[in-house]
């Protein structure tokens, strides 16, 4: 049901509603915006997963949107320690802005292409963003949950192309 007085051009497809944001970082940062997307999408629902939507409502709630282990915080899922490696006053406050969140997942992402693998190399960036950038060298638990998430990308990428073509 619209409320009264507005359009169905006027209501935000929760699919797309942070799209100018990963196109402006992602381009900012030299990563495909659609990457990053997907990347949400396997984080948190683009924001619908409980404790992502807890934080974007109220953002200093910071007990109540920390993710299950208890180690990340925003839309991108990131740690504290990734976080201020680009930005050494990120507090968990703040990676439940948006921006902040696309905006240092996108600067991750830049350093992995810069140190580790060429942007050519898709499921090194994505298996890093994942695992770290040392994923080649953990456990075979690690080797498997990176595997897992990169056939998580490949699944939702299909899906942002389906739907932003």
């Amino acid at each position: 049901m619209q409320a009264e007085g507005s359009s169905s051009s006027e209501i935000e497809d929760p699919f797309n509603k942070y799209d100018n944001l990963f196109k402006t970082y992602g381009n900012a940062y030299g990563i495909p915006w659609k990457w990053l997307k997907a990347i949400c999408l396997i984080e948190s629902n683009l924001g619908r997963a409980p404790s992502v939507a807890r934080g974007l409502s109220d953002p200093s709630n910071v007990s109540g949107s920390t993710s299950s282990d208890g180690k990340s915080w925003g839309l991108m899922q990131l740690t504290l320690p990734t976080a201020r490696q680009f930005e050494s006053a990120t507090t968990e406050v703040g990676l439940n802005n948006p921006e902040t969140s696309i905006r240092l997942a996108a600067k991750y992402l830049q350093w992995v292409v810069r140190n580790y693998y060429p942007l050519s190399n898709q499921e090194g960036v994505i298996r890093s963003y994942n695992g770290g950038p040392g994923w080649k060298k953990g456990s075979a638990k690690s080797l498997s949950m990176t595997s897992d998430y990169y056939a998580k990308f490949i699944k939702y990428l299909n899906e942002v192309d389906a739907k932003n073509p």
